[in-house]
């Protein structure tokens, strides 16, 4: 009973703990996916709705492939947007790249950071200012709530500049390094560090930029900076198809089993971890060592009651009343040993009291039946008629009609 009273107690404090965080406002997500069906701050869904615009309602089509595999196996002929926290190509996929560039295509690569083959071959370095910023959710929330600015200049046209003020939280990262013989400028920060770069080398068009976090719906639906995004995607063809390639920040788009959407979600990932351990605790609960069920076990036969009915009725065939009369004493005297557990070799006043107290047979009725029993136990010869009135006195004792 105690162990019930535990768990239902155990039970009530989860289910207020629950329902206590479900009622708290859920907190805003500031990781970076750059996923297009994403409505959070640094996700793609609104730039998706703004390329819709540039491209007279043709949406870009989203990939979840690495640069070769695109290339090579399905054969694209469609223009490429990559954006990332880090994007660090291998060789295949850097050579790839360059070579369908270079057939005339246009791409985009954004990231933080830039690492690989693809650095090493175009000789550029990035550099980061204040790496952790991107990934403390509440240092970037106060940053961007404040006044903490830098204006970056966009020179896509020769005849005009325009100046955009970015959230530091945008504006981390910068090339260090850009060689002026394969590089043109494109964009630059408040200390003249470039921030999108276009190379020169190749027949098609290659950007480079360090801003990723400008293309995403936070910066998009911001008036100040939205026109920056439509400058950067205004680079690509009007009329050639586009494809958004997911698969260097998000990896390959895999089924969406029930569980991964539980764990998804954190309302949905704590409340199966609770459930979890809910049963784990009643578990244990359940797991003390209980008793066992008792057998039913049939009582083992009275055999000398047995006894004593098969010799009364063959001492009253013979009519020999005196044994059948000894044989009804003798069990009368074992009955009141066991029963009441009184001693019947005395049968004086003090046993009268005790045997009718301890049977709720009155005393005078007591005192009759002592009485025939005293005369049996002395070897009086006992006719039937007596026969019968000791066994109607014995019948009354046991409480026999």
């Amino acid at each position: 009973m105690k162990e019930k009273k535990y768990v239902i107690f155990l039970v009530a404090v989860l289910i207020i703990y629950i329902l206590t965080e479900l009622a708290k406002p859920n907190p805003i997500n500031w990781t970076a996916t750059y996923h297009s069906n994403h409505k959070i701050p640094f996700g793609t869904f609104a730039t998706h709705d703004l390329l819709k615009d540039l491209f007279s309602g043709k949406p870009a089509e989203p990939a979840y492939k690495s640069i070769y595999e695109l290339v090579n196996e399905d054969q694209i002929e469609s223009n490429l947007l990559l954006m990332s926290d880090v994007i660090a190509l291998d060789r295949n996929d850097m050579e790839t790249l360059l070579s369908y560039i270079n057939d005339g295509h246009t791409v985009v690569l954004s990231a933080r950071d830039f690492g690989g083959a693809l650095t090493d071959s175009l000789d550029f370095r990035i550099g980061v200012k204040d790496p952790l910023l991107t990934y403390d959710f509440e240092a970037i929330q106060e940053t961007l709530v404040g006044e903490a600015t830098e204006v970056i200049t966009l020179d896509l046209d020769k005849d005009q500049s325009v100046l955009y003020p970015f959230s530091n939280v945008a504006t981390t990262s910068f090339f260090t390094k850009v060689p002026e013989e394969n590089f043109k400028v494109r964009a630059f920060n408040e200390a003249g560090q470039a921030v999108l770069a276009e190379y020169t080398g190749l027949k098609g068009k290659l950007y480079i930029s360090t801003m990723p976090l400008a293309l995403t719906n936070y910066f998009v639906l911001n008036e100040k900076t939205s026109s920056f995004a439509s400058s950067i995607l205004s680079l690509f063809p009007e009329d050639e198809s586009l494809i958004h390639n997911e698969y260097y920040q998000l990896g390959r788009n895999e089924s969406q089993t029930p569980l991964r959407v539980v764990l998804a979600n954190k309302s949905l990932r704590w409340a199966m971890f609770i459930l979890l351990l809910t049963l784990v605790i009643f578990l244990l609960f359940e797991s003390k060592r209980r008793q066992r069920i008792i057998p039913l076990i049939t009582p083992l036969k009275n055999l000398s009651v047995e006894f004593v009915e098969t010799l009364g009725r063959l001492y009253y065939r013979q009519k020999d009343h005196k044994k059948l009369a000894q044989k009804r004493v003798s069990y009368w005297k074992d009955f009141v040993r066991r029963n009441f557990n009184l001693r019947v070799d005395q049968f004086d006043e003090e046993f009268e009291k005790e045997l009718s107290k301890k049977s709720g047979l009155e005393i005078n009725k007591v005192q009759v039946l002592l009485h025939f029993i005293k005369k049996v136990e002395s070897g009086s010869e006992i006719n039937q008629d007596e026969l019968i009135r000791i066994e109607k006195n014995l019948n009354a004792f046991y409480g026999i009609e």
